[in-house]
Parts: structure tokens; sequence; C-alpha cells
């Protein structure tokens, strides 16, 4: 791959990662528009380099999550693992097929609507941060491992549709990202 190509590449996910559209989505596209192959070792570095950012970012949320396993945070964090798996070990042979790949067009007009309806409806739960938000977060989060849907966007709208605030809504979807980025 030219170092050009791989700057690119490499904008493109750390531009994108963050904002809730679909990084993975855009990186298929970039590819394809380049001529390039999904080239596993350079995604795995784009992946760590993700990892690491929010690794740094939220190392004192990582610590108070460990040393406080009964706290909100943590509850909604430990509680969103079991339905990702779930969902990611269901959904793993299509994606790994690469058979929804022609369909990320589709996938990204879901994430718009997944974002922008909430909105729109401006309906809420009132559980905050909790078991039953990290279920639910878990659930979104496990949908959006298919190319084109946001994860951020999908974790981060489900937690403030529970009625999670914003600001420790963008923290549990960025914690729930690690174990899923590994």
């Amino acid at each position: 791959m030219k170092i050009l190509k791989a700057i690119i590449l490499g904008l493109i996910q750390g531009i994108t990662e963050f904002l809730p559209i679909s990084s993975s989505g855009h990186l298929i596209i970039a590819e394809r528009i380049m001529g390039l192959s999904n080239d596993l070792v350079f995604s795995l570095f784009l992946h760590l380099a993700t990892l690491l950012a929010v690794i740094m970012h939220y190392y004192e949320d990582i610590i108070f999550i460990i040393k406080n396993p009964q706290s909100k945070l943590a509850k909604s964090f430990y509680a969103s693992l079991l339905p990702t798996m779930i969902l990611a070990f269901l959904f793993k042979s299509i994606i790994e097929e690469n058979v929804l790949v022609n369909y990320i067009g589709f996938f990204f007009v879901l994430t718009s609507i997944i974002i922008f309806v909430p909105r729109i409806t401006n309906r809420r739960a009132n559980f905050g941060l909790g078991v039953k938000t990290g279920i639910i977060t878990g659930i979104a989060q496990g949908l959006a491992c298919f190319p084109g849907i946001s994860r951020s966007g999908a974790t981060v709208t489900t937690a403030v549709m529970c009625g999670t605030e914003r600001k420790d809504a963008v923290k549990l979807s960025f914690l729930c990202s690690i174990p899923i980025i590994i």
C-alpha cells in the first residue's frame, strides 16, 4: 500500500471514528475508490490506534470502573458486554463474508434514522445509567457491527433515549468500544 493511501485511510479512520458516522463504512468506500483490497494488518493497526486513543482519553474512567464495580457507569458498562457479544457472534459469519458491503448506503441511511428520529419524537425513558441502559446500549452496539451503521451514533443515541445525560452517554459509548475493538 502506498504511503499516501495509508495516510488517507488513517485520516478517514481518525476523523470518522469519533463522529456519529460509520468509520468502517467510510473506509470500505475509500478503499474501493482507491482500488485497494481490505488489508487485514493495516486494518488492525488502524483499530489499535483508535483503541489507544480511547484508552488514553478515558483512562481515569477505566480506573474508576475497575475500582467501583457497583457504580452506575460500571453497571452500564458490564451490562452492555453480553448483548454485544451475543449479537456479534450471531452476525459474525455474515459480516466476515462481506455480504453486506453492497448495502453500505442502506446502513448509512439507517444510521441517520437512528440518530434523528429520537430527536424528532423527543421521547425518552428515565433509566439513566445502570443495567437497563447497559443492556439496551449493548444491543445497539451489537447491531452496529454492520458496515455503515455508526457504533458511536447508535450507542450514544440509545443511551440518551434511556435517559442518560449526553456527556455520560458519550463516555459509556467509548468505554464500551474498548472490548469490541480488542
